[in-house]
């Protein structure tokens, strides 16, 4: 198992059981130190304000944290925009396969002599992957400690599904009462159609943007997942406004977003 992201590259050596192992790039070795966790927690990042050190190489998000427990493409899609603009961005995967996208392809392409995917390289730059089993204890426990120490959550599971785990909003709110929580579903939190999943190419039909690619007797999906694609944009930009709220009002409390 090869965990490749465009910036950096992560080598497990042996199967992943412990709950947090964690791997990360450094003076270009690959470096197995599961003290990265302690490292996380040991840091808070909580503000927008930030000082330039001169070079102007300080970028707009500098201080930021992400907890991105999203998959695929939407999700993620949006954290990396927070990674290129300077976010310390902390990628949560599974502790045997990784995210599913790190097997998608072709394309694939070639790195250190090691098949890697682009679909996975080009969509989580400039991002920190930590293996995590979020259905044991003490996984769980892991992630609140760095949800408490964050200022955004994502996530793209099922409806409620977070709940079991103690890793929902109403959860999170309570050990971090200035959190930005945001949920991407395929239908919302509520109504008719919020148990249901949601696919890129199922919201182009629904939508009708197939007959417009196609015609009403041959529909085609868009050649790209724009769908997606734009549902990182608006995650992106929503998460960015309830930043600002809170950096203007100190005292608001933690707020949830439902993309």
């Amino acid at each position: 198992m090869n965990y490749t992201t465009a910036t950096r590259v992560f080598r497990p050596t042996r199967r992943l059981t412990h709950p947090h192992h964690i791997w990360h790039h450094h003076h270009h070795h690959l470096v197995h130190n599961t003290g990265l966790l302690q490292y996380f927690l040991s840091r808070r990042l909580s503000t927008l304000n930030y000082e330039d050190d001169g070079n102007n190489t300080t970028k707009p998000l500098t201080g930021i944290r992400v907890l991105d427990l999203s998959r695929v493409l939407a999700g993620p899609w949006c954290t990396q925009l927070f990674g290129d603009l300077g976010a310390e961005v902390i990628k949560i995967e599974h502790p045997e396969k990784g995210d599913d996208t790190r097997h998608w392809g072709p394309p694939f392409y070639m790195d250190n002599d090691q098949k890697q995917s682009a679909y996975y390289s080009c969509t989580n730059r400039n991002k920190k992957s930590v293996a995590l089993d979020i259905s044991s204890s003490s996984g769980q426990d892991a992630l609140r400690k760095i949800a408490a120490k964050s200022d955004v959550v994502i996530e793209n599971f099922k409806v409620g599904a977070l709940e079991k785990y103690g890793l929902s909003f109403n959860h999170i709110k309570e050990i971090n009462p200035r959190i930005v929580y945001c949920s991407i579903t395929g239908f919302g939190q509520e109504g008719p159609m919020k148990d249901l999943p949601g696919y890129d190419f199922a919201i182009q039909a629904m939508g009708g943007l197939m007959s417009i690619t196609g015609n009403k007797e041959e529909p085609y999906k868009c050649g790209v997942a724009i769908v997606d694609l734009m549902t990182g944009l608006y995650s992106s930009s929503a998460i960015l406004s309830a930043l600002y709220h809170r950096n203007i009002r100190p005292s608001s409390p933690a707020q949830f977003i439902d993309i």
